[in-house]
């Protein structure tokens, strides 16, 4: 505050003078008559050389100098002196008026020039003039600083030129997107420093034409040639620079490297890709699901029906093993659709690595793939699919390190890890622990490329070549699970990720036995099945008639209620398709209140990721089958649920549906 004041102060004080005359009683009259105009002087000398210390000392506002100065060093020599080490203005004094004088006195950017003897009317118009054109300067100085830090500081490129499209100027976002320096670039025409090609029509950006600037605004997208081999994205306007005439001075023009942009877009529209191939997948699956269950169901329940030793037996088993490997294709389908079904379980991964053998050796292509896997490797608890899902980018990530093909090496084992042998993995506690890594003899990362492998939307290759969350989505898989994913590798040797989870006590499904399908406690129990697919509908009835129960069909929530209604006595269990809908096209958890009341509830689905179960689940937290699924898994689920005790509480209001 008080400086502020002290500069308002300052500014509404009459201008310091400081004269410099070497004829003693002239500048006592000059400067009784400054005295009487109303401005303060500060100071006189009577040479070059006082004058040079003392005006640079005492700083006035403007200097009085006479041209004829005695003692080696006259006037102009001596204001060329100040000007170089100040912006004080000079206005000069002299008794004579010669061109060559004149000519000196000129080269100095004088602020004026008096003959004496003068009137002070005559000093005080060449002060005022002075001053005004002093202010003047100070003030377009201080915008052109302003000005140039500003084009220093930018984070876009700024080059300008004049009317001939010589280079006059360069920032250093430009000299660095260019690859020229400002000295380097000065002088030189616009389309040498900036070959910029526009991105629609692959021919030179107009403004970088050679020849002359024209007045012509524009903006354009496209690529900037930087030596002989890389390009840049760029995106760049360009304007004309007007006098007041409107005549072209020359132009500006402002560009960015776009090029993370575009890879981000590029990125983002394969992910997108991606979610669309993931989607198709999915409604696939869920009708190749359904095809499967008939077929799992039908097989399981004929197979029943003759002895051990029977050819027919046998065929039957051979179509319900095909069945079985129908299923397993599907669930690699939507592990690469990322919709695989989230189901963590005791898993062996010598099994998982061997099943999906088949579709690595595919996405592989010309890559060889080994395994040496524990002979007594422990279980892990991962969802499969996700599981599959990592083994599938780990896959894909080394194939492409390896166009020329190599070796990828799958190698499985089991380790105990103390605190000792955890400075790279603070993740993990020490404990037992099954240890997957995957190595292949690539091209390998550099040390910056480690530094980001794992983050999303990360990648070396071209916008169009992947997605950037292969890496980040198996390193969040790995973390859910209670595991670490640790990478190394080396340029020009290969990559190793070594996938490290806790080891697991309990017992992989392949390890239990088929329970029967047959339950004895489901004597007057009814089911009201809801299933829109003819076939899966009539199997999944067959099975659950055989074991016992009397099952209500139904293709559709319409039909179900109408049977809900007309039944007339207690339903047990509501078993329906997730997606099954009403004649409204929607599927409301009060319409599935309404069918039964006091019934348990089961959905079969056969997708991983569908709003509908998910709204289904939150509002009546059902028990979910996955399709497809052989006749004693569903025998024992539809138990298991009648025996939960959990059931649709809401009074049935047949009046409500109808």
């Amino acid at each position: 505050m008080i400086l502020d004041d002290l500069a308002r102060l300052a500014s509404r004080l009459p201008p310091s003078i400081f004269i410099v005359e070497d004829e003693v009683v002239v500048a006592k009259d000059i400067e009784q008559t400054l005295i009487e105009l109303g401005y303060r002087v500060v100071g006189r000398a009577i040479n070059g050389a006082t004058a040079l210390v003392e005006a640079t000392q005492l700083k006035p506002d403007l200097i009085l100098m006479d041209i004829g100065l005695a003692g080696g060093i006259d006037g102009v020599a001596t204001a060329a002196a100040i000007r170089e080490q100040t912006s004080i203005p000079v206005v000069f004094l002299s008794g004579l008026i010669d061109p060559a004088t004149l000519d000196r006195a000129g080269a100095t950017d004088s602020f004026g020039y008096l003959v004496k003897p003068f009137t002070p009317s005559v000093l005080r118009a060449a002060i005022e003039i002075a001053m005004r054109r002093s202010r003047a300067e100070v003030s377009a100085h201080a915008r052109e600083q302003l000005l140039a830090t500003t084009l220093q500081a930018i984070g876009d490129g700024v080059i300008t030129t004049n009317e001939q499209g010589r280079i006059s100027f360069l920032n250093p976002v430009a000299e660095r997107l260019t690859g020229w320096s400002s000295t380097e670039a000065m002088g030189q025409r616009l389309d040498e420093v900036l070959p910029l090609r526009d991105e629609g029509t692959g021919e030179r950006a107009a403004f970088s034409q050679p020849g002359v600037v024209d007045g012509v605004t524009r903006s354009s997208k496209g690529t900037l040639l930087v030596g002989r081999t890389r390009t840049v994205a760029i995106e760049s306007s360009s304007a004309p620079v007007l006098d007041a005439q409107a005549q072209v001075l020359g132009a500006v023009i402002v560009f960015r490297d776009t090029s993370e942009q575009q890879q981000l877009r590029g990125q983002i529209r394969g992910y997108q890709k991606m979610e669309i191939v993931g989607q198709m997948t999915s409604e696939i699956a869920h009708d190749f699901n359904n095809v499967l269950s008939a077929i799992l169901m039908c097989s399981r329940f004929l197979v029943g029906s003759f002895d051990e030793e029977d050819p027919r037996r046998q065929e039957l088993e051979e179509i319900e093993r095909s069945g079985n490997r129908g299923v397993a294709l599907t669930r690699q389908l939507l592990t690469f659709g990322r919709r695989q079904t989230l189901d963590a379980a005791p898993l062996n991964l010598n099994e998982v690595v061997t099943e999906l053998g088949q579709m690595l050796r595919v996405l592989a292509g010309q890559v060889e793939l080994r395994f040496e896997a524990a002979p007594d490797l422990g279980l892990v608890v991962v969802d499969r699919g996700q599981m599959e899902r990592v083994l599938v980018n780990l896959t894909v990530n080394a194939r492409d390190a390896m166009p020329a093909g190599g070796t990828l090496q799958f190698t499985t084992t089991n380790l105990t890890l103390d605190q000792a042998g955890l400075p790279e993995l603070h993740h993990l506690r020490p404990g037992r622990y099954v240890v997957l890594s995957v190595t292949d003899n690539g091209c390998g990362m550099n040390a910056e490329t480690q530094l980001h492998a794992f983050e999303p939307f990360f990648s070396t290759k071209e916008p169009k070549s992947g997605s950037g969350l292969g890496l980040s989505a198996s390193h969040e898989i790995v973390r859910a699970a209670g595991g670490e994913i640790v990478l190394s590798s080396e340029l020009g040797r290969g990559t190793t990720f070594t996938v490290y989870f806790p080891r697991s006590e309990g017992r992989t499904n392949s390890y239990t036995r088929e329970l029967s399908a047959r339950v004895d406690s489901a004597e007057l129990e009814t089911i009201l099945l809801i299933e829109k697919e003819l076939s899966a509908r009539e199997h999944a009835a067959r099975t659950l008639e055989a074991c016992g129960y009397r099952v209500l069909r139904a293709a559709d929530l319409v039909e179900a209620t109408a049977l809900a209604d007309s039944f007339g006595e207690h339903i047990h269990l509501l078993l329906s398709d997730v997606l099954i809908s009403g004649a409204d096209g929607t599927h409301e958890p009060s319409q599935l209140e309404l069918l039964c009341v006091g019934a348990q509830q089961l959905l079969m689905s056969s997708y991983a990721d569908d709003p509908a179960q998910r709204a289904g689940a939150n509002a009546l937290s059902p028990n979910v089958i996955r399709k497809p699924f052989v006749s004693d898994a569903l025998a024992r689920k539809v138990r298991t649920v009648l025996d939960s005790g959990t059931t649709l509480g809401r009074p049935l209001d047949s009046t409500a549906v109808r």
